[in-house]
């Protein structure tokens, strides 16, 4: 279990709510005064005497607790569970995903990208250049790009400096897998998107993109339902055909953390694809791959150009 104080951060729940896994109790609350972290403590008790009433008792090693804050100085109070004094951390792991103090989800970048670097040394330990690129490619989807696209759509970086970390993984793979790492300058190599098409593989971060794009999709034709988004989803009344409409009201944010947030993400990407919509999910995922492509081709040839 651990216990969440949130205070000053954009996605901001109603006090004192419990979500239960088997497992797993997490009790999330506005804690922003004294008032608060009493209401919180009363009930971390009240959690404890349900445990003990149905003989479930706590591993109290296990429970933590952590303040996510964008505020340099955060009401922080110490919690307790009966005598024991629940640990303060500063990150914690939910769903395997490590998450910081400014829930910035940095750590779970550098991480993914630092396993995925791993993974790639292994398989090159393994291969010993004696594998085929389909091989490779077999193994590098699994055991690699995996691992880099794991929660990539709550974790999507806005940076361009994680984005090209990120990149950089493929790009090494690209180029052992085309037997390209000895060459020597000044021979020059295709554009990275054309060898990628080689192995039959897609730049990264258009895989987060059509990502993105269909977790909106699902969110948006409710296959994903969840009443704390469905009030974020402000649904604007339809004067016209859905295809010159943004079906979605935007709002307005003043930092690039907040206006990058997820949610506010997919709003946008329901504004964007809203004319394919109706469609079913395999075509508006054809659709959008299509879309997305012929904007990287127009962009590279503005570079080129």
């Amino acid at each position: 279990m651990f216990l969440i104080g949130v205070d000053d951060i954009v996605e901001c729940v109603a006090f004192s709510i419990p979500l239960l896994f088997a497992d797993d109790i997490k009790l999330m609350g506005d804690v922003g005064s004294t008032v608060d972290s009493r209401q919180l403590q009363s009930d971390i008790d009240n959690v404890l005497q349900w445990s003990e009433r149905n003989r479930l008792p706590f591993n109290l090693g296990k429970c933590e607790v952590i303040t996510l804050a964008r505020i340099n100085d955060p009401h922080c109070v110490s919690y307790f569970m009966g005598d024991h004094l629940i640990e303060r951390k500063q990150e914690v792991r939910d769903l395997g995903i490590p998450v910081d103090q400014k829930f910035t989800l940095i750590a779970h970048m550098e991480r993914s990208v630092t396993r995925a670097r791993q993974s790639m040394g292994l398989i090159k330990s393994v291969s010993k250049g004696q594998f085929g690129t389909e091989t490779l490619v077999v193994l590098y989807n699994a055991y690699v790009r995996s691992k880099l696209e794991f929660a990539s759509v709550i974790s999507d970086p806005y940076q361009q400096c994680y984005s090209d970390d990120i990149e950089s993984v493929q790009k090494q793979f690209v180029m052992y897998a085309l037997g390209d790492t000895n060459r020597i300058p000044p021979y020059r190599l295709e554009p990275y998107e054309e060898r990628c098409k080689k192995l039959g593989l897609d730049k990264l971060s258009l895989r987060r993109k059509v990502k993105n794009a269909l977790m909106a999709y699902d969110l948006y034709n409710e296959r994903i339902k969840d009443v704390n988004i469905e009030s974020r989803f402000i649904r604007r009344q339809q004067h016209r055909s859905l295809r010159t409409e943004r079906p979605l009201t935007e709002i307005i944010y003043d930092t690039n953390y907040a206006y990058n947030q997820p949610l506010a993400r997919m709003i946008r990407l329901v504004n964007e694809f809203s004319g394919l919509m109706m469609l079913n999910r395999s075509e508006f995922k054809a659709k959008v791959m299509e879309r997305l492509k012929e904007e990287t081709d127009f962009t590279d040839d503005e570079l080129l150009g």
